[in-house]
């Protein structure tokens, strides 16, 4: 028997029984049996198509009502009777039902948790976290005795507010929250220092001598950057400073040709631009071999006169 699923039929058996009627039609039927055997037929399937297969069971009980009464067929020359009426469903399509109706009962089920979980967030979002002076009374209306508490928690839920509304926190509010600047109206030396640099550090060594470097436009790499380096270092080692030479090697000349470049040659001095000969512009032979010092100005004597100075380096 059809149910109102599709591939979902009832198995369906009873027992029919029949008689004349008193008032038989003028043209009596050859098979009085299978007229009233589709009469039944016709009757079950009629409610059957508007039942669901899982309720056999009640739908059996209906059936036993609606045709365990005598009662005309259709053309009213039979009267019809049904006893030991039985409804089911095939065991492979009982499993299959019940396999469906678990799914939905899932999907139902998962469907109202993802709405709860949705109302909930609008709750925080739209509600709780929208301010933090919202959020700071939401915390207050749970722990209406604990002021203090909730003075301490201004940072943390300023910064969910912030977080919940995808902005910075408010400048009400940085300066609870550790980790960013206080705001101010005018800026600070600080806002000078290495991107990377502490804000509460004063700059070190390597620091101002890196600050030098840039302001006098030595860039990196060069021969000239090279040369001042080489000569530095020189300086401080002569000055019992080779700690501070050693962090600067290290940090601002990594490719110095030595680990120690105090014990080795300074790099070649960019060329001078060629000009016209004088008296000083003196041959090499002239005025004797170069002799490497450690100091800004050497004085070089000859006869008992001075012949001239230069950055490290004497003539003789």
């Amino acid at each position: 028997m059809p149910s109102m699923l599709p591939d979902y039929d009832f198995l369906f058996s009873a027992s029919v029984s029949w008689r004349p009627a008193v008032t038989e039609g003028d043209v009596p039927h050859g098979n009085r049996a299978g007229l009233a055997a589709a009469s039944v037929l016709r009757r079950t399937q009629e409610l059957t198509r508007r039942e669901h297969p899982e309720r056999y069971g009640s739908v059996q009980y209906t059936l036993e009502e609606k045709l365990g009464t005598h009662t005309l067929d259709d053309t009213a020359t039979l009267v019809v009777m049904v006893t030991d009426v039985m409804l089911t469903l095939a065991p492979e399509d009982r499993d299959r039902l019940r396999k469906l109706a678990g799914l939905r009962k899932e999907e139902d089920t998962w469907e109202q948790e993802r709405q709860y979980e949705r109302s909930k967030r609008r709750y925080l979002a739209d509600e709780i976290l929208e301010t933090p002076g919202s959020a700071v009374v939401w915390w207050l209306a749970r722990h209406d005795h604990d002021i203090e508490g909730a003075v301490d928690l201004l940072g943390p839920l300023a910064q969910l507010s912030a977080a919940a509304n995808n902005t910075e926190v408010a400048e009400l509010f940085r300066h609870l929250v550790e980790g960013l600047p206080h705001p101010g109206p005018t800026s600070r030396p600080e806002d000078t220092l290495p991107r990377d640099h502490p804000h509460d550090e004063p700059l070190d060594t390597v620091a101002r001598m890196e600050q030098l470097l840039d302001g006098l436009g030595l860039a990196e790499p060069s021969a000239e950057r090279s040369a001042f380096l080489h000569r530095l270092l020189l300086w401080l080692a002569a000055a019992d400073r080779r700690e501070d030479a050693d962090r600067i090697r290290r940090q601002l000349w990594p490719e110095s040709p030595t680990d120690d470049p105090t014990r080795s040659r300074p790099p070649p001095n960019p060329k001078p631009r060629p000009g016209p000969p004088t008296r000083r512009h003196r041959s090499r032979k002239q005025r004797g071999p170069l002799r490497e010092v450690a100091g800004w100005q050497v004085r070089a004597e000859r006869g008992g006169r001075t012949t001239g100075f230069v950055h490290g380096w004497s003539t003789q």
